[in-house]
């Protein structure tokens, strides 16, 4: 494998690792008031995701950072366990669970970790929902830096791909998807904290 490959593949894990690091502290300090339902969705989507990107992706640069972020979802999904800050899944949490357990079907009966993968992408988007609702209706997060670290992650990652290109344009769908759905809450967040100040 080509060094400058690893070394781009492992700073987009490292810079995930350290956004989590910071949300995690942004929460002790009540900065971010995280949906807890979303992080246990994030447990359990994740992991299919991390599994089924791998299976596909074939190479370590590419598996890096999805095996980063379903660390980082699983560590903060635990902690907000033993916290007890746990809130109800509603409709739309039960349908991105739903959606990621067909997903998993998917993988494991047909053997195809693209589409397996592809179904979950929507699944992800849907789990974002109440992050969303919540920074624009509560203004749950305070500082948008942890969401644009992740948002460049995805950046180098949706590099990687391009570095890496066989010609499977399906490792995309993950990187994008969660460069778009991630900004979004950056954005969101900057937008109404700056409405905060004026």
């Amino acid at each position: 494998m080509d060094m400058s490959v690893a070394v781009l593949g492992f700073t987009a894990g490292i810079m995930h690792i350290t956004a989590f690091y910071l949300y995690y502290k942004q929460t002790l300090r009540k900065v971010s008031n995280p949906n807890a339902a979303t992080w246990i969705l994030w447990f359990a989507i994740s992991l299919f995701n991390c599994v089924t990107y791998g299976d596909m992706s074939e190479n370590v640069a590419l598996i890096f950072l999805p095996a980063m972020s379903t660390a980082g979802c699983m560590t903060a999904a635990i902690i907000f366990f033993y916290k007890g800050s746990l809130s109800k899944l509603d409709f739309l949490d039960s349908t991105a669970l739903g959606l990621g357990l067909i997903a998993a079907f998917v993988w494991f009966r047909c053997q195809s970790a693209e589409y397996g993968n592809l179904i979950l992408q929507p699944s992800i988007i849907i789990s974002f929902i109440p992050t969303y609702r919540g920074v624009i209706k509560e203004n749950t997060e305070k500082n948008p830096l942890p969401w644009f670290i992740w948002t460049a992650a995805y950046i180098l990652q949706i590099g990687l791909v391009i570095l890496l290109w066989d010609g499977n344009f399906l490792k995309f769908a993950y990187p994008v998807n969660c460069f778009f759905l991630h900004i979004g809450v950056g954005a969101l967040s900057l937008i109404k904290n700056s409405e905060r100040r004026f």
